[in-house]
């Protein structure tokens, strides 16, 4: 399996080094603007942090999308396909190998991501930090989840929009409802069940007047989830192989 993701990574560098390059030269503009009186006078604005700070997540998420569809689109329909699954690798080692690469990828770019934002006089505490990982995790989800539809479309030649549907009410529909119920909420005084938080798939935290608190059963749910898909894929792929 380290010689399948170590080939997979190099066939992949020039995406991750063009991601550092521009890591580098935001970070670079990040610290000529941190120095500017200008920009910080923008920045005592709430609705500029807000703007700054969501574009950058969708960055983030952007560049960790491209990269998981790059990875797994061309051990399916690429010409290297039959040679991936001829190797003596099992669909287990294939589907570990892929959430391994995919999570040094996202290692590497919230790293970058951090700095960025430090340098831009965001606050890196523990919220920072605990959403960071939420996103992790429902990028680990995506990989996962498309592993399964390219799977379904290189084995079977069909996927019909019910199943992407399907595969969407299957992922997100029981979370909010646990959490729109039963939202497990980390305070100050310990874990407490708290209802109404079924948008904390979105935004996992409640407030309570200047004070945030972490809800954790999202985090909890996606953990879970990803070790049930880690064994469908594997499953799937191990069942379906013969028909490549």
């Amino acid at each position: 399996m380290i010689k399948f993701i170590k080939y997979d990574l190099k066939t992949e560098r020039k995406y991750f080094l063009n991601l550092i390059f521009l890591g580098f030269f935001l970070i670079l503009g990040s610290f000529i603007l941190s120095h500017s009186g200008f920009f910080l006078e923008i920045l005592k604005q709430r609705q500029a942090t807000d703007i700054i700070l969501i574009t950058s997540i969708v960055f983030l998420l952007g560049v960790n999308l491209i990269y998981l569809l790059k990875v797994t689109y061309k051990d399916f329909f690429a010409p290297r396909a039959d040679f991936t699954f001829s190797l003596p690798l099992s669909s287990l080692d294939f589907v570990l190998g892929k959430v391994i690469e995919v999570s040094l990828f996202f290692v590497v770019s919230a790293g970058l991501f951090t700095i960025n934002m430090k340098l831009l006089g965001f606050v890196i505490g523990t919220n920072f930090i605990f959403y960071l990982v939420n996103i992790f995790l429902l990028d680990l989800l995506g990989l996962l989840w498309t592993m399964f539809i390219f799977a379904r479309m290189r084995f079977r030649a069909r996927l019909s929009i019910g199943e992407i549907l399907l595969a969407f009410v299957i992922t997100f529909i029981p979370l909010i409802i646990i959490t729109n119920y039963y939202g497990l909420v980390a305070t100050s005084q310990g874990l407490v069940l708290v209802g109404n938080m079924g948008l904390s798939f979105i935004f996992p935290f409640a407030i309570s007047g200047n004070n945030l608190y972490k809800v954790l059963s999202p985090m909890v749910y996606y953990f879970i989830l990803i070790l049930i898909m880690i064994g469908v894929d594997s499953k799937y792929i191990r069942d379906n192989i013969n028909l490549i």
